[in-house]
């Protein structure tokens, strides 16, 4: 199992996974460290990173995480969604919903499911690197995610089937990497280093004091909506304007005009980072016009002016909150995209007058420094011993409706409020209060100040009861509230503290707890969110097997079609071949049996159902053929044999079960089977035939694989004689293999029916720590079993000989 660190970035995802000697970054398909954040939707399947089509715009998302744990009506919210191509609206929740074309028909998503995809995707691509299963990982987000924002990325991972150990700061990942391999620390002298990260979207900036073997997050600060797309905004709007001018066109007529210009103002921000003067050229922007232009570097800083003065307000709240002067800052270092813009980083100079430092690789730190924290946390790995400190960035208060008859001095305040934890608290951290009630109450955690958040104030609230004190009066409850290593506050426990009769001893009762997230996933929507991920996943694999058969199958015909003419020494006749007759050299044959093929055309092989047996004698003749496109058809005789032939070997080799297939069933059979109550549940009951069609299953294989072993013998030896005897054997193997087939089809739906059944029995094993992980070990082997039964299935189905 691997240990993989994410990297989530508005524009563009990194995946790094743990070696035993380093971090590595992973590359894509394309071979490249970054991964676009976009899930495109087709007629028949996903697609993500640089395979979606920027073509398809309506149907293809990007910039999800602007979206998520968000209200509809949030301000920032509409702003971003006015250059956004694709359909959202306000859901029944009040959050918003993607609209997209799926399969030919309109779905609807959650943020949080988009995500989900995001992370499924990125998963697949560490397993390949890995070649093992991911579950454990560590994910980056931004310091100014709320409660909500962070328990959304958590259900997102689950959606993907993955564990995060951490959701770890994008800003404290990137002071891990820096402080964990720097070896000149000492225990005593404290080092302060600021990191600056400025991306697509936003900006963060972090304060961090090191020592040896420990890191200490002393600020946080952040500007939510300034990043690299808003210099990409200012050059857009100047263009836009400058082309009007001079060429009539007006860009904001047209969406495939505004894209274009956008992309092309993203590459020329890039040019001006390394040089004085950047040209822009586009051909048939709009109207068939081509239009250029340039600017210098002097202009792009001058109209980015009222971009460029947000940047020093995020660096003085980071050195105020951590209470340090200009002179105790010992460096600064640099992170995300826009890095490397000149601008800034002349501004970081004036403002710490020291030059910033790039140690990291600006792009990959992130995802290094999730996947060395996921090292730590996870036993798989022995790391050096380092330890973080976060700094939690906002204040969470609570607060609960006190009475009269429940207050020790019976005065009525309608509403109390206190903060549990304060601005800068570490995480994780656990706090109790004391409460004295007769009954039922309710409590609230909440944002004591909203003015950076701009989020509902209101994070959950909590019905703690019922319970029936022992005396009939008020009675001391004590109620934990914790702050997890995700940042993510909840009401963990209520105990109520009984006095005994005899008045020395207390009696603790645990009391039942009603959670409710104002906006939150509920857990049934979240089941069916990572069943419908499921169930996309599969369309995914089985068009991609698909795709690669049909790849395969033309390099097949080109590699025939190209090869030189053989003798009958030449070849040893194979039972997948298409067999041909040979061409008939007399002057008498007719020319009618010869045809002139395009080089992708291979002939079809047609079945009549009153044909008599198969004459299997032609397979004693070799395989000749006339020029790399001139092929000759065969006789109705010749294509009925090569048809139960081939129908023999595909039923062959798509049947086949192997072993470790047949162990990992009979494990999730073994596991599902002594899970209390499932023998007497309708899958149970029908999972009871499922041995014996595996059985049978693996008995005819191997008889077909008996039989192939015999025609190679007899064809090697030339025993025709043997090879006409087995006509009857071939043809009574096509009904039994027909008989599987239709086995298959209901052994596809048993097992579905198994991972329904398994995932019902999670929630009734949720409460026992060992059946719990067990559920989860045999839920996965029933899934991996359905996905390849579905895949097995599916294939039988595409190449049907009929």
């Amino acid at each position: 199992m691997g240990v993989v660190g994410f990297d989530l970035g508005n524009e563009n995802c990194v995946v790094a996974i743990a070696r035993q000697s380093d971090i590595e970054v992973v590359l894509d398909d394309e071979s490249k460290c970054e991964t676009p954040s976009i899930v495109s939707f087709g007629d028949k399947q996903r697609f993500f990173g640089t395979a979606a089509s920027l073509s398809n715009p309506k149907n293809t998302i990007s910039q999800i995480k602007r979206l998520l744990g968000r209200r509809f009506s949030d301000s920032e919210l509409q702003l971003d969604l006015m250059s956004l191509p694709f359909l959202v609206s306000e859901g029944p929740d009040g959050y918003p919903l993607v609209h997209v074309q799926y399969l030919g028909e309109t779905r609807t998503f959650t943020p949080t499911q988009v995500l989900g995809m995001v992370l499924s995707n990125l998963k697949s691509t560490a397993e390949r690197k890995l070649k093992a299963a991911v579950v454990d990982c560590c994910i980056g987000i931004p310091v100014y995610f709320t409660d909500l924002q962070r328990r959304a990325v958590m259900d997102a991972a689950t959606i993907a089937g993955l564990r995060p150990l951490r959701l770890l700061h994008e800003t404290t990942a990137a002071a891990l990497l820096y402080g964990i391999y720097k070896t000149d620390l000492t225990e005593k002298e404290q080092l302060n280093i600021v990191f600056v990260d400025v991306g697509h979207a936003s900006m963060q900036v972090c304060v961090a004091a090191f020592k040896k073997g420990q890191l200490k997050i002393l600020a946080h600060s952040f500007d939510r909506c300034l990043g690299g797309r808003d210099f990409d905004e200012v050059l857009f709007q100047h263009f836009a304007a400058k082309f009007k001018d001079e060429y009539k066109i007006n860009v904001f007529d047209s969406y495939r005009a505004c894209s274009r210009l956008r992309a092309a103002c993203e590459k020329l921000k890039k040019v001006l980072s390394a040089n004085p003067v950047a040209p822009l050229n586009i051909e048939g922007l709009m109207d068939g016009k081509d239009v250029k232009g340039f600017i210098t570097r002097e202009e792009f800083e001058q109209i980015s002016i009222p971009i460029m003065k947000r940047v020093k307000l995020p660096l003085k709240k980071a050195q105020a909150e951590a209470g340090l002067t200009i002179e105790e800052v010992h460096s600064i270092e640099v992170v995300g995209s826009c890095a490397r813009v000149p601008a800034i980083i002349k501004i970081l100079t004036e403002f710490f007058g020291k030059e910033p430092q790039c140690t990291t690789n600006a792009s990959e730190c992130v995802a290094k420094g999730c996947a060395l924290q996921c090292a730590i946390l996870s036993p798989m790995f022995k790391v050096r011993e380092f330890q973080v400190i976060e700094s939690f960035p906002f204040p969470i208060a609570f607060s609960w409706k006190a009475y009269a008859s429940d207050t020790e001095n019976g005065v009525v305040d309608n509403q109390n409020s206190t903060i549990v934890y304060p601005r800068g608290n570490p995480i994780p951290s656990l706090k109790a209060l004391t409460f004295y009630r007769s009954g039922t109450f309710t409590v609230d955690l909440q944002y004591a100040d909203v003015s950076e958040l701009l989020c509902p104030a209101k994070i959950s609230t909590y019905t703690i009861g019922p319970f029936q004190p022992t005396t009939g009066e008020r009675e001391k409850m004590k109620v934990r509230v914790s702050l997890n290593i995700h940042g993510i506050v909840s009401v963990e426990a209520a105990t109520l503290l009984s006095p005994e009769d005899t008045g020395r001893m207390v009696r603790k009762t645990n009391v039942c707890i009603t959670e409710v997230v104002h906006g939150g996933l509920a857990a049934i929507d979240l089941q069916k969110a990572v069943e419908k991920e499921f169930e996309m996943a599969l369309q995914d694999r089985v068009i991609e097997q698909t795709k690669g058969r049909n790849n395969v199958f033309e390099y097949d015909v080109d590699g025939m079609q190209n090869t030189p003419a053989t003798t009958p020494t030449d070849k040893t006749m194979d039972p997948d071949d298409i067999i041909l007759s040979p061409p008939d050299p007399s002057p008498q044959a007719s020319p009618s049996t010869t045809q002139v093929l395009s080089p992708r055309a291979t002939f079809s092989i047609i079945e009549d159902s009153d044909t008599a047996e198969p004459d299997l004698s032609f397979m004693d003749i070799p395989i000749s053929r006339k020029t790399p496109v001139e092929l000759t058809y065969p006789s109705e005789a010749d294509i009925a044999s090569a048809k139960s032939i081939l129908r023999l070997f595909l039923d062959l080799r798509l049947l086949n079960l192997g072993e470790s297939q047949r162990a990992a069933m009979v494990s999730a059979l073994c596991v599902l089977q002594a899970s209390p109550g499932f023998s007497q549940s309708p899958a149970g009951r029908v999972l009871e035939t499922l041995p014996a069609v595996l059985s049978e299953s693996q008995a005819v294989t191997a008889s077909c694989l008996e039989l192939s072993a015999k025609l190679n013998k007899f064809r090697s030896e030339r025993e025709e004689e043997q090879v006409k005897k087995l006509k009857a054997e071939i043809i009574q193997r096509e009904e039994t293999m027909a008989n599987m087939l239709k086995k298959g089809e209901s052994l596809q739906s048993t097992i579905a029916q198994v991972g329904r059944e398994a995932r019902r029995l999670g929630d009734q094993l949720a409460s026992q720590k060992d059946s719990y992980q067990t559920w989860m070990d045999a839920l996965q082997v029933v899934e991996r079993a359905q996905l390849d039964f579905h895949t097995r299935w599916e294939e039988l189905r595409q190449v049907t000989l009929d």
